[in-house]
């Protein structure tokens, strides 16, 4: 099976998951949940560009910028905040709401940097190693000359300047290097897919998971067992893996025909025929038990109807 035949057997995998997911969850649920993640985001999008004018850059500044409608940021928003309150440990700790709000920087943030790479020459970065290993909560980083994104360093700085203003345990600090080392981590496996050829599996793995791993790894600073700390990563690692399939099912003919990277592409015969039945399982094998946790499933099968294309 050659890389174009894999493209109409992931059309008909795409169609199929879609039809499955929408028996979990009926139109009028998954219209209502979305539209309470829409209005989350919409809160928060406020919040966000009232930070932004600290730094003298305006919402008519930014949206021209980032190049994106103002209603999909404020979808990516919702969504980060929906997810990383269901990643966070129950607490009734002030610190909770600060930490979903971060969860749903985040989001945005690798977001956009999908956004800006998936638009411009692939090996234009609109960011740099170095830049970024010396933004901190202190300080405004140095812009490379001639670069024109200023405003994705101002929200990576505001993400590391709220979330240290959030570690006030005496345990904390750790969780904060921990973050800022996997931050790196997932900025270096997002530039080693940036190219089609010569990408290792372990990096498409790593860009599909870290994501949702810095959405809910904050939550560090509830859990004070190393095994508890684990075992929320494992879980954010596999949540990672699964939207990131969604994902890459999703854009795979774009990202086929652009020459960009898509662990798809390295997938074998025998993987392709695996994966229908691995992911069918992942959504079947999700059950209702307690409220808080239909709440959780309601929100997995939300964002996985919409990354695939909604309701018609």
């Amino acid at each position: 099976m050659n890389a174009y035949q894999k493209a109409a057997s992931i059309d008909g995998l795409k169609s199929r998951l879609l039809a499955n997911l929408k028996t979990k969850l009926s139109r009028e649920t998954y219209l209502v949940d979305r539209r309470k993640i829409e209005l989350a985001g919409f809160m928060q999008w406020d919040q966000l560009i009232n930070d932004l004018k600290e730094k003298e850059i305006t919402e008519t500044d930014f949206l021209q910028e980032v190049n994106l409608p103002k209603s999909t940021l404020i979808r990516i928003i919702g969504f980060g905040m929906a997810f990383s309150d269901k990643f966070l440990p129950l607490t009734e700790n002030e610190r909770r709401p600060e930490l979903v709000k971060l969860g749903a920087l985040s989001n945005l943030i690798v977001c956009l940097y999908d956004h800006i790479v998936d638009t411009k020459n692939n090996d234009e970065d609109p960011l740099s190693r170095p830049e970024l290993e010396r933004v901190d909560f202190v300080g405004t980083p140095g812009a490379k000359p001639g670069m024109s994104r200023m405003e994705i360093y101002q929200l990576i700085q505001l993400y590391f300047r709220k979330l240290k203003n959030l570690c006030t345990g005496p345990d904390d600090l750790e969780v904060y290097q921990l973050i800022n080392k996997t931050a790196l981590k997932m900025y270096d496996a997002e530039r080693a897919t940036v190219r089609i050829n010569g990408v290792d599996g372990t990096s498409g793995m790593r860009k599909s998971a870290l994501p949702f791993v810095l959405m809910g790894m904050p939550g560090w600073v509830f859990l004070k067992q190393s095994t508890e700390r684990w075992l929320l990563l494992i879980h954010l690692y596999r949540v990672g893996l699964f939207f990131g399939i969604l994902d890459d099912i999703v854009d795979y003919r774009d990202d086929l025909i652009n020459h960009q990277f898509n662990l798809l592409l390295t997938y074998s015969e025998k993987e392709m025929l695996d994966l229908e039945g691995r992911l069918i399982h992942q959504i079947d094998a999700l059950s209702f038990r307690g409220s808080l946790n239909e709440q959780w499933v309601r929100l997995y099968y939300v964002c996985a109807i919409s990354w695939l294309g909604g309701y018609e």
